[in-house]
């Protein structure tokens, strides 16, 4: 199975090749690039709180995408005799739309909305529109992080197409089983809240989160709840986290019913192929690094000694 590093390095040279025979390798004179602002996204320190205060464990996701749209082709100049290489009199137009982690669907509509006109609502419609029925009619999750350089005289809904190609293509390439497309998507969302950096921890992660699901255990994660609560841009009371959601995973079993932001390429491709272990909690420490342990009692330990008077051991 081609694992998505393995996709995006194909991309990266087809791209390339095809790049080199247009017009705009040999001149950017006709090039206007319009880059759009990137969205500061606030990630919070709920999630490793939320495994400590419950003695939990975390969830996972997996790694797939790719960060860019499919490169963009130019017309070249008619063939003959006396004819040479030339830039097209009409410029062509390239948008950047840069997507953030963890950032959510409707931002990212609005910077479509306003790469190619429309509203936030019809940009979200026609994103909608463009995922599979395995999405479910949810898009979150289904654009990935990254930069897009998206032709800027495209329609709105082919705009769209091109931010939700990356992610399909990964899932193909990676194997993964169409039903199974959704839970993946939700699945590499969560492990890139939980464990944000590093492939090898995200891998692990996403392994304790389905052994968690297979053991059919509650997550108990504070990241799916924080992302229904919008923690990121307002204060939470102590009552306030006691909602009932689906999104709360200390009251129900299982896994939201979306993602809860865009993923990385990372998380996506360890949510499609997590590492093997039978680990069923995991804590993340104060440096970053996480640790990983089969029974509460080992992590009820750890948590002790990096979080004095949490009462996990209790």
């Amino acid at each position: 199975m081609n694992s998505a590093h393995d996709l995006m390095e194909q991309l990266r040279v087809e791209g390339a090749s095809r790049y080199a025979g247009t017009a705009l390798a040999a001149d950017h004179s006709g090039v206007t690039r319009r880059v759009r602002r990137g969205r500061a996204v606030r990630t919070s320190a709920l999630s490793v709180a939320g495994v400590v205060a419950a003695g939990a464990a975390v969830f996972g996701a997996s790694q797939i995408l790719g960060s860019v749209a499919e490169p963009i082709a130019t017309p070249t100049a008619p063939s003959g005799p006396t004819s040479a290489p030339s830039v097209s009199d009409s410029p062509v137009e390239i948008a950047t739309i840069s997507v953030h982690k963890q950032e959510r669907i409707e931002d990212i509509a609005t910077d479509l909305a306003a790469t190619f006109g429309g509203t936030q609502q019809e940009a979200l419609d026609a994103i909608t529109q463009s995922l599979p029925e395995e999405a479910k009619g949810n898009p979150e999750g289904w654009v990935a992080v990254g930069d897009y350089s998206l032709d800027a005289t495209s329609t709105l809904r082919e705009g769209a197409v091109q931010l939700v190609a990356p992610v399909l293509k990964a899932l193909e390439a990676a194997g993964v089983p169409r039903e199974k497309w959704n839970d993946t998507v939700i699945l590499a969302s969560i492990v890139q809240q939980e464990a944000p950096a590093g492939h090898s921890q995200q891998s692990a992660v996403a392994r304790v989160l389905l052994n968690r699901l297979d053991a059919e255990m509650p997550l108990q994660l504070e990241s799916p709840l924080a992302y229904f609560l919008r923690a990121d841009e307002r204060v939470i009371s102590d009552d306030g986290w006691a909602v009932d959601t689906p999104y709360n995973t200390y009251m129900y079993n299982g896994l939201p019913p979306s993602a809860i932001g865009a993923p990385t390429q990372e998380a996506l491709e360890a949510a499609a192929d997590p590492a093997d272990g039978d680990w069923m909690f995991f804590l993340r420490k104060k440096d970053g690094n996480v640790l990983f342990f089969t029974n509460y009692e080992e992590f009820a330990v750890a948590v002790d000694e990096e979080f004095p008077g949490t009462g996990a051991s209790e």
